[in-house]
């Protein structure tokens, strides 16, 4: 016994390039219903129309940091600045900007994406970190930053869901610097 669609197997059973067409066109629906939609959260743009006062700076003892939002191009860019590094505190010292963002799903891929640039090229550390729990780290990735402005496209899985999250940029005390960042976008 021969089974047969009749909404399907008419369309294409004169063409037999066409004979896979309809099995193509379910499987790509059910992929696209199935798969879960790309979204972006603009960081930035919240992030950075405040004058930076959402985001929160931590440095070793005598040393000077500032954070700032300024506009570069056209585009609100969060600016940090750090001064006062002694060679004794730039082996151990740190210098960090972050700031809190919303959480992450469980067995879910992130991609964090930013333009930056130094005064002076440079060393920074990107990192991801539950606000309860900065022990649990989801990201941390070393980038060099240099004087011209450069895209950074980071990746990264959660394994586990986390209402809040902390966003930041450290190893900024490494010597005197103005760092920059603009376009900060996390997508999933």
């Amino acid at each position: 016994m021969k089974l047969e669609s009749p909404g399907i197997l008419p369309y294409c059973s004169g063409n037999p390039s066409m004979m896979n067409t309809p099995r193509f066109l379910v499987t790509l629906a059910l992929l696209a219903v199935a798969l879960p939609s790309l979204s972006a959260e603009d960081i930035n743009n919240d992030w950075l129309t405040d004058g930076g006062a959402s985001w929160k700076t931590k440095q070793a003892p005598g040393m000077t940091m500032s954070a700032s939002v300024t506009t570069e191009d056209g585009q609100n860019a969060l600016q940090v600045v750090v001064a006062d590094v002694t060679p004794d505190s730039s082996s151990s010292a740190d210098a960090r900007i972050y700031r809190t963002f919303g959480g992450v799903d469980a067995d879910q891929s992130y991609i964090i994406r930013f333009q930056a640039k130094a005064a002076q090229p440079g060393r920074v550390i990107v990192f991801i970190h539950p606000q309860d729990a900065p022990q649990q780290i989801l990201l941390r990735k070393d980038i060099s930053i240099d004087q011209e402005w450069n895209d950074f496209t980071i990746k990264f899985p959660a394994k586990e869901t986390t209402s809040n999250c902390v966003l930041g940029f450290a190893g900024l005390g490494q010597e005197n610097n103005t760092f920059t960042f603009r376009a900060i976008t996390l997508e999933h």
